[in-house]
């Protein structure tokens, strides 16, 4: 093949000429082949290389989500606050007379069960059923009868609540009310013959609110803190004095409950 070269024919050109346009061309088709060689290798260092720094496309974690429906038994303790007013009942004189209060507190533990419904993934309802126990004892001066001491003991508590509740994954806040019991009795004591001057015992009805936190530890295990409070009202209670006769006297009584607890829910 006959190329030109500035306008002059290969085959013109002498034997020196000729052979450097020779080198020229080969030279040419060297630094191609150069080229491709060069950018074939560097894809075959940098594609793995890359690859590696982008990894494998992971599927995003799944949610923790945690059920509270179910139903459940536990237990828990704490501490029980026990206030007490007392006063003159009819038919003594006057009537309304306060005569002593006492302030209590002791040691309470008591057994729970319930269940709760997760409506929604921030909605729990439930109810729930606690008894307890307590040892709250104090005593105070009567200010109407002054030779008698005045003394006030709570033991058992129970209730029926229902729940609400707002869950965040394993956390639960919650509000809850209803219905409360107790059993207390009552005694005043002769400080001068050192005898028991008049006894009596009874179950109070009356109403319970309180506010918690739960933590779901495992599917079937949580832990609790929680405060309720009771109120019990006043009533009139007929005391036997132990000389013969009976002695009314009008009692309020009001407690409150700071307690820990777990729960084991069926699933």
């Amino acid at each position: 093949m006959i190329a030109e070269i500035g306008g002059v024919q290969r085959g013109m050109l002498s034997p020196a000429a000729k052979l450097i346009c020779n080198c020229h061309d080969a030279l040419g088709e060297l630094m191609k082949i150069s080229l491709l060689v060069s950018a074939g290798l560097v894809a075959s260092i940098a594609g793995p290389a890359l690859a590696a720094d982008i990894g494998p496309t992971k599927a995003p974690a799944a949610p923790d989500y945690f059920s509270w429906t179910g139903c459940y038994v536990g237990a828990n303790f704490g501490s029980r606050f026990v206030e007490t007013n007392w006063a003159t009942a009819a038919p003594s004189t006057p009537a309304g007379f306060a005569i002593s209060t006492q302030d209590a507190s002791g040691i309470y533990y008591s057994g729970q069960g319930g269940c709760n419904y997760q409506f929604s993934p921030w909605t729990v309802l439930g109810v729930q059923g606690d008894y307890g126990r307590s040892y709250v004892t104090e005593s105070s001066s009567d200010s109407f009868l002054t030779a008698l001491t005045d003394v006030s003991k709570a033991d058992t508590l129970a209730s029926v609540t229902g729940r609400l509740g707002l869950a965040l994954s394993r956390f639960l806040g919650y509000v809850k009310g209803g219905v409360g019991w107790t059993h207390d009795e009552f005694s005043t004591f002769n400080t001068i013959t050192n005898v028991t001057f008049s006894t009596a015992s009874e179950t109070r009805t009356g109403w319970v609110l309180g506010a918690g936190m739960e933590y779901g530890i495992v599917s079937n295990l949580s832990m609790f803190v929680e405060y309720d409070f009771y109120s019990f009202g006043t009533r009139t209670d007929s005391f036997i004095v132990s000389s013969g006769g009976t002695q009314n006297i009008a009692i309020r009584e009001h407690d409150s409950i700071v307690k820990v607890g777990m729960n084991w829910t069926f699933r």
